[in-house]
């Protein structure tokens, strides 16, 4: 990802966040979110948005009628992983947010990766997945699509609102996940008129929050939770951005994107809601090491390893890449990570680029 965040496309990248309709999804939707470029290992922050060029989407189904029979669970993977791609050409520049397309795929082991069946690719950026029941809720800044596991039929984009809090302007990168039944939402949030993972002018405080679905709302509606969950103070030029939160081996991990690197923080009671700490290990907190933003992290308690994805750029080419290890205590190195995901393995170009991994246990 390039260092730059293109400020001028943030205002009005989340003024649309706000202004998308309800609808069925029969085909790609030009509905750009809040979001940035997500590339090489310059990478400053957000994962980013989507926007033409969802014809581009190879294997990804015929629409949202291609479903298979009520019943039948289309969806069998034991993992679920959302991603955004963009293929740049002379035409389309894929550091803009209008560029992106949100996918979702599922896999076994989570190093092989296959798009969803009937998936109708969208106008979509930094997005990310979480299954409640048999519905895939699929998060973007400032809305979210549901997909039917049953019949396929992918509908939204619907509005998703926070109330309750300071965070007007409300969110970018969602990070969502199940909590007896509700979704708690993980975000950064956003900030009319520029880029809100760096400083307009430096220093300044980012934060990391969180959010509560409110019952009834299927996924739309959500209050703010007091605090923040991890906090920095940043310099001119330096970003936060992207956190991922999921269940670690002794309570919830919290990643944060700061360009190509993947800060590592705990939570300091071993709460969802609590305040997070940096890691003590690796130095700086700093798990990759320069090898890869804009994470994603899993614990597999059955064989003891974490498994985390980043997208980078490798050999001119951005994809997704994974490293599995044993503790969060030392950093990774560039051998530690093999990728998972490009573009061709969902028949796009070659140089197409696959980038901000969310990943999911596919389970109700």
């Amino acid at each position: 990802m390039s260092g730059s965040r293109m400020n001028g496309t943030w205002a009005a990248a989340l003024a649309v966040g706000f202004a998308c309709s309800s609808a069925t999804t029969s085909g790609p939707i030009a509905t750009p979110d809040a979001g940035a470029d997500a590339g090489a290992g310059a990478d400053a922050g957000l994962k980013a948005d989507a926007g033409a060029g969802a014809d581009a989407g190879a294997d990804a189904g015929t629409g949202a009628d291609a479903g298979g029979d009520a019943g039948a669970n289309l969806v069998t993977g034991a993992y679920l992983l959302a991603f955004h791609a963009c293929t740049p050409d002379a035409s389309v520049d894929c550091n803009s947010p209008s560029n992106h397309i949100t996918y979702v795929a599922h896999g076994n082991d989570g190093a092989n990766w296959s798009v969803i069946p009937s998936w109708v690719p969208f106008s979509g950026s930094v997005p990310d997945v979480v299954r409640r029941g048999t519905t895939l809720y699929i998060y973007n800044p400032n809305t979210v699509r549901r997909y039917d596991m049953l019949t396929g039929v992918l509908t939204g984009p619907f509005n998703v609102s926070l109330s309750g809090g300071s965070d007007s302007a409300g969110y970018v990168d969602p990070s969502p996940l199940l909590e007896d039944g509700g979704i708690v939402l993980f975000y950064l949030p956003g900030i009319m008129g520029q880029d809100p993972a760096g400083c307009a002018a430096g220093p300044c405080n980012r934060a990391i929050h969180s959010a509560t679905e409110i019952p009834g709302s299927d996924g739309t509606q959500f209050t703010q939770d007091p605090g923040d969950r991890s906090s920095i103070q940043l310099s001119t030029g330096q970003t936060y951005s992207d956190p991922d939160i999921y269940a670690g081996q002794t309570g919830y991990v919290l990643y944060v994107s700061q360009g190509s690197n993947t800060l590592v923080y705990r939570s300091v009671d071993g709460g969802l809601r609590s305040g997070y700490t940096l890691d003590g290990g690796p130095p700086g907190g700093n798990l990759t090491g320069g090898n890869g933003g804009i994470p994603a992290g899993h614990y597999d308690a059955d064989a003891g390893l974490y498994w985390t994805y980043v997208h980078f750029n490798v050999s001119g080419q951005t994809v997704i890449r994974r490293a599995t290890h044993a503790t969060l205590t030392t950093t990774l190195d560039a051998g530690n990570f093999s990728t998972v995901l490009s573009g061709t393995n969902i028949g796009l170009p070659s140089t197409a680029r696959v980038e901000s991994p969310g990943f999911a246990r596919n389970i109700p």
